[in-house]
């Protein structure tokens, strides 16, 4: 890895690393919070020129795939986590953000990976599934998608904008409707 990549990929991941110490400074709540350390992004580094880039779910934080990344981490394979916006640190913080930020969080992991592997695949779970394929949408070119449980379904054109079914006869609330209407959980 040539020293200006370095030089990158370190500057990245501390700036993510602040954004979350302010975030979760700013929105910390006593009752509510978890501890720091459950919302961090993580990177582990690999010896293989592929990087996957994991995604949490909803009301959950990097720590939720912690398992998975040291999986793929002990295979040969460089792992980052993000921390969507608004999640790891408290519900005030949650409800303030939508899933364009979400989408922005996502984004600035992938751009993370590129300074330190040629090839990045992007796996979510849950609502992170979700955020994983519109990610696959919006950038085919970037990386081949990788999913667990998303609730999602219909073809790749319609993903953006097809209810999911189960949801709508269950009446449970659409994480990611919410997340683009404003409307609280």
């Amino acid at each position: 890895m040539p020293i200006i990549y370095t030089t990158e990929l370190i500057n990245r991941l501390l700036a993510k690393e602040s954004r979350f110490d302010r975030d979760y400074q700013q929105y910390f709540l006593p009752e509510d919070s978890r501890p720091a350390a459950i919302g961090k992004p993580f990177f582990l580094p690999g010896g293989s020129a592929c990087g996957v880039l994991l995604v949490h779910g909803l009301m959950a934080a990097p720590e939720e795939v912690r398992e998975w990344g040291e999986y793929l981490h002990a295979q040969g394979y460089t792992v980052y986590a993000p921390r969507m916006a608004g999640h790891g640190t408290s519900a005030i913080d949650l409800a303030s953000r939508r899933a364009e930020d979400w989408m922005t969080s996502v984004e600035q992991g992938r751009h993370i990976l590129e300074c330190c592997c040629r090839h990045i695949v992007i796996a979510g779970f849950s609502t992170g599934g979700a955020v994983a394929l519109e990610s696959v949408i919006r950038h085919p070119e970037a990386f081949p998608p990788s999913s667990v449980s998303a609730p999602r379904s219909g073809s790749r054109h319609s993903l953006p904008t097809l209810p999911n079914r189960f949801i709508t006869a269950t009446g449970c609330c659409n994480c990611w409707d919410w997340a683009n209407t404003g409307r609280p959980l």
